[in-house]
């Protein structure tokens, strides 16, 4: 369900939902390095430094892939949140936001697994994003950091700061990818238009 190129292992990932598992190729030689089992269906992936984090929508849970040795690592619940789809990384503050199809989304330390706020979102949900450029040099000195979410492909794009108060602004339903302008920073949301 999802492909990606990770850096530290200079391996191109898919994440197979058919499968169950994900693979991983050399990118220089266009081999297959191996095969992961992830104990259940992955719905979307993203690399961090050796690690590749990856959604399971059927298990409810992150599992953390270690990118050079090819294993999993880690497998966090990600309860209350279920049939997470999106995934986005706050590198900076070790945060991964993932989007749940029970409207709500599971932030996540990614160095504990732990669970550290479930906020509302809209009905829908299948892309998450995260822009680091909307964090100015004077909200980042204060505790009131302003995170911006916008799960794409159903009704809501939320603002969320430290203490979850959000602000819902709707995007287009069943246009299920979405990606952010890291010039206008958040301003701007890119999604597929049906022909």
């Amino acid at each position: 369900d999802a492909i990606l190129y990770d850096p530290a292992s200079k391996r191109v990932f898919t994440v197979n939902g058919g499968s169950n598992d994900a693979t991983a190729i050399d990118a220089a030689a266009g081999t297959i390095a191996g095969t992961i089992e992830l104990g259940g269906k992955p719905e979307f992936a993203l690399p961090r430094d050796v690690r590749v984090f990856v959604n399971l929508e059927d298990k409810s849970e992150i599992v953390a892939l270690d990118s050079k040795a090819l294993k999993v690592v880690a497998r966090w619940p990600i309860a209350p949140g279920e049939e997470p789809s999106g995934l986005a990384i706050d590198v900076k503050n070790h945060r991964l936001f993932s989007g749940c199809h029970n409207q709500m989304m599971a932030i996540v330390d990614t160095e504990s697994g732990k669970v550290l706020a479930t906020p509302a979102i809209g009905q829908g949900v299948d892309a998450t994003a995260f822009d680091p450029g909307i964090i100015g040099e004077s909200a980042a000195r204060s505790k009131n950091i302003r995170i911006r979410l916008a799960p794409a492909g159903g009704q809501a794009c939320r603002d969320v700061q430290r203490k979850l108060m959000s602000a819902v602004r709707k995007t287009t339903a069943w246009r299920p990818t979405v990606r952010l302008d890291g010039f206008q920073h958040a301003q701007v949301l890119y999604q597929p238009i049906a022909s």
